[in-house]
């Protein structure tokens, strides 16, 4: 065998033994108590103190990025239960008119928030989206009646549904 080659091949048989080892934790032998206590504790801490630190920031990362969106601005005029999912409407209004938001959270969890824009019209509230020009077809309509407020998603054929 080439001297120059050796060296080479036993560096390289080295790794590819080293990684099959450290992939498998059964056959790696463990230290006696005295000695992995002795040789590891000083080092240990500082890893330690490390990992604590990094798994602080991630659950501060996760409960944020995990909890619902914030209230949108305005005065919550209706909160009912329609469709299946959770609806909350925000306005906030300048005479006649008002500009806001449409909150909805389905049953997975998923919260979705569309501006809107909304008129009186014969004691009714008619919310349509911003850009909406169509005077037939719209979002929610929102009613005060002796029953209480009541909301009916989408057109006319939709239930209406009670505000809590």
């Amino acid at each position: 065998m080439n001297a120059s080659v050796g060296p080479w091949l036993l560096v390289v048989s080295a790794m590819f033994v080293g990684s099959s080892v450290a992939g498998c934790t059964a056959a790696e032998p463990k230290p006696p108590a005295s000695v992995a206590s002795a040789s590891v504790g000083s080092a240990q801490a500082p890893v330690s103190e490390r990992l604590s630190e990094t798994n602080e920031k991630t659950a501060t990362v996760s409960e944020s990025t995990m909890s619902a969106p914030a209230a949108p601005t305005g005065q919550l005029v209706c909160r009912a239960t329609a469709d299946g999912n959770a609806h909350q409407i925000f306005l906030e209004w300048n005479g006649d008119t008002a500009k806001g938001t449409l909150r909805t959270s389905t049953p997975s969890g998923m919260v979705r928030l569309e501006p809107i824009k909304a008129e009186r019209y014969k004691a009714r509230i008619i919310i349509d989206d911003p850009t909406s020009e169509d005077l037939a077809v719209h979002k929610a309509t929102l009613v005060e009646d002796r029953k209480g407020k009541q909301l009916q998603m989408g057109d006319h054929t939709q239930p209406w549904t009670q505000c809590n």
